[in-house]
């Protein structure tokens, strides 16, 4: 072969490398169980070909970096839980209303509640509100939600004197009792206000009995039995007696000077009891019986007919208050407003009775600023309007004026009306079967304040939750991180992905060693966290 012929030959060989090189794939081809690579053109050139290959982390790197992906990720989780939280306060018609937007109002009750139990005192919720509270309507559920949570037992106060059958006790009382109340009909008034914690008392001249026991139908074991018995009492001559009796046997208590001030008498047993007779003897003023046990929570029913709940700063402050502290008084529970409803015809109708309550709300505040304040508005209620049943003309706008007052002087507000469903929703109430309201559209049968007591719990339950979650999960430095997140990207996918490259790089193994492997996470964070803080 010529010279020329062995040339162009290697010439040819040469452009045909050189096409390879060039057309080539540079991550090479997989041939079955063969992958095939070939030179680039810059290695055969002798200069290096650029690839863009992360560095090799050791363990411990990838080990870091999956600890913040980590992080990141129940950041992202707790951000959600909030999210939910708020939409709850904010936009949920069942949800409490707080001022400023703030649940943490009822932070200090429930850490009250929290160590109630076993602390040798009971703490006090005073559920005030009209007739659609009477017989234990809605407090019953209070109650029995609290105190199977929190400890407790017993109905809490009751007066001397029963006039309205309740659901929870049999109540007989006769003698020489004289009642009074604020509320209800003039001759019932008396002119010194020393009316007591529930609005009315029992004025006492010679001798008196009482006999209380439970009702069968009481919903719950707890609120059928207590363990302790106060008697509020003042006003007193001396020598007053009061004896309790209970199996067969009599407990006296002599008072042997008089005082115009509150006094408590305390009767506690061994184990609970279910039942009592009480006599008394002397002159005094009876404020109440308080039914308890010996630590938890008590939640008192204090139904006031035709009241409009604008008769507290009308009742004597010194002896609230002196209650309210015997009691350990840490929650009002507010329902009023429906009995004003057929009062209120104007606007400035509707802001002058709100002003009203917000003297209220002041005044309890004064009296016993250790407790905080729910105000449960009116339900809907309907009357004849151009020939047909409808709600109230003024009614959404009362309840936004006792909105609007609760909250700028720092009460909670339960907005029952939305609750129902707004406006006309009593319609539907009273023709649901069974029905949940009564035939005369105002009232809710016993099925209807239970579901309504139902929707109560549950709002409170959660107002609960969001203390518990915030107390244990989210401290000022946790808060911060979660306002830079960006809440564009899922970082549980993140978390995710790196989890499967970990194991491709054998990071760790199979499903077993998971939770292994989150321990481990967690203790780089600690350590990330560390170093972060290193100066």
């Amino acid at each position: 072969m010529s010279v020329r012929k062995i040339l162009w030959f290697i010439v040819a060989c040469l452009l045909l490398l050189g096409a390879v090189c060039w057309l080539f794939p540079r991550d090479g081809v997989q041939v079955g169980p063969v992958h095939l690579r070939f030179a680039s053109p810059l290695s055969l050139t002798g200069g290096q070909d650029t690839v863009d290959v992360e560095p090799q982390l050791s363990p411990e790197q990838q080990l870091s970096r999956m600890a913040e992906a980590f992080r990141l990720r129940q950041l992202s989780e707790l951000a959600d839980s909030l999210d939910y939280y708020r939409h709850f306060f904010e936009e949920s018609p069942v949800g409490i209303q707080f001022p400023g937007a703030d649940p943490s109002l009822f932070d200090g009750f429930f850490a009250q509640m929290e160590t109630a139990r076993g602390q040798g005192g009971t703490l006090h919720v005073m559920h005030y509100g009209d007739s659609q509270i009477e017989q234990d309507r809605i407090t019953a559920s209070l109650r029995e939600m609290w105190q199977n949570r929190f400890g407790g037992m017993g109905p809490g106060l009751i007066p001397a004197v029963q006039v309205i059958p309740t659901a929870t006790l049999s109540q007989e009382a006769w003698g020489g009792w004289q009642r009074h109340a604020i509320y209800g009909p003039r001759e019932m008034n008396v002119e010194h206000h020393r009316y007591g914690p529930m609005g009315q008392f029992c004025e006492l001249e010679d001798s008196a009995f009482v006999d209380i026991s439970p009702r069968g139908g009481s919903r719950g074991t707890l609120v059928r039995q207590f363990s302790r018995v106060r008697l509020l009492m003042g006003c007193n001559q001396a020598g007053f007696r009061a004896t309790l009796y209970q199996d067969d046997q009599a407990y006296t208590q002599v008072v042997g000077d008089s005082s115009s001030v509150l006094r408590v008498l305390d009767w506690s047993f061994s184990r609970p009891v279910r039942s009592l007779s009480m006599s008394f003897r002397g002159r005094a003023e009876i404020y109440g019986l308080i039914l308890e046990g010996p630590d938890g929570v008590s939640v008192d029913n204090i139904p006031m007919r035709g009241c409009s709940g604008t008769i507290f700063t009308q009742m004597d402050a010194a002896l609230l208050r002196q209650a309210y502290q015997a009691m350990n008084v840490r929650l009002f529970v507010l329902e009023f407003g429906g009995n004003r409803m057929t009062v209120i015809k104007t606007e400035e109708d509707a802001r002058h009775y709100a002003a009203v309550v917000g003297r209220q709300i002041r005044y309890l505040k004064k009296l016993r600023p250790e407790a905080e304040i729910l105000f449960i508005g009116p339900a809907d209620m309907s009357c004849m309007v151009e020939g047909e049943m409808a709600s109230y003309p003024m009614l959404e706008t009362t309840i936004a004026a006792l909105r609007d007052v609760c909250l700028e002087n720092g009460a909670a507000f339960w907005d029952m009306y939305r609750v129902m469903g707004g406006r006309n929703s009593m319609l539907a109430w009273v023709k649901t079967q069974p029905p949940m309201a009564a035939s005369d559209y105002i009232h809710f049968t016993f099925k209807g304040s239970q579901r309504i007591s139902q929707l109560l719990c549950e709002s409170l339950s959660l107002c609960y939750d969001y203390y518990c979650f915030r107390r244990a999960r989210l401290s000022d430095s946790t808060l911060l991180q979660i306002g830079q997140l960006d809440r564009s990207r899922d970082y549980a996918r993140d978390f995710s992905d790196m989890l499967r490259e970990s194991a491709a790089d054998s990071l760790w193994v199979d499903d077993t060693d998971e939770e292994a492997l989150y321990e481990a996470l967690k203790k780089q964070m600690q350590s990330n966290l560390h170093q972060e803080q290193r100066p």
